[in-house]
């Protein structure tokens, strides 16, 4: 993937999370009693149950480094009073079950979003490389064809000395 490509794609993960969050304003409704709760469960920090297969172990590192971070980031939020388990009292089920999957939905394209950074910023850093290394083969493949010149101009003054004795007849002179 490209730079572009990448650009326009952090932007629609952007633009994904602003729908998710209208969405939650949308769902809650401007009157609904249980908002502070609720919207305080959406923008807890969870770690997901189930995690992307890593296609290296360096990968898996990293994730367990994040999920490491995640953990603690979930102990510094278990003085809530809110349960995740159960919605709060004279909530409706419907409604605490849709806040749980905005919030799911939003996690899922954080992290999407996450990885499209590390994506980019990898790619910067292999564009980077690549540009120094063309600087160097570029700087390589003049200094041969100056290497080159010179040879034939030293092979051109060898030639030109050497004495070579060519049998004329007299109608040739």
């Amino acid at each position: 993937m490209d730079r572009r490509g990448c650009a326009g794609t952090v932007l629609l993960g952007q633009a994904t999370d602003e729908v998710i969050k209208q969405q939650l304003a949308d769902l809650l409704g401007p009157k609904n009693s249980f908002t502070p709760q609720l919207l305080q469960l959406f923008n807890r920090k969870v770690k997901k149950a189930r995690r992307p297969v890593a296609a290296s172990v360096e990968e898996d590192e990293e994730e367990d480094e994040d999920f490491r971070q995640l953990d603690d980031e979930d102990e510094d939020d278990d003085d809530d009073d809110l349960e995740e388990d159960a919605a709060p009292p004279g909530c409706d089920m419907q409604l605490y079950e849709n806040v749980l999957e905005l919030r799911d939905i939003k996690l899922e394209t954080e992290m999407k979003a996450t990885a499209l950074k590390k994506e980019f910023e990898e790619l910067k850093k292999e564009q980077v490389k690549q540009t120094g290394l063309e600087k160097v083969h570029a700087e390589r493949v003049q200094q041969t064809q100056k290497d080159i010149q010179k040879y034939q101009r030293e092979k051109q003054q060898r030639a030109n000395q050497i004495r070579q004795i060519v049998p004329v007849t007299a109608s040739q002179v």
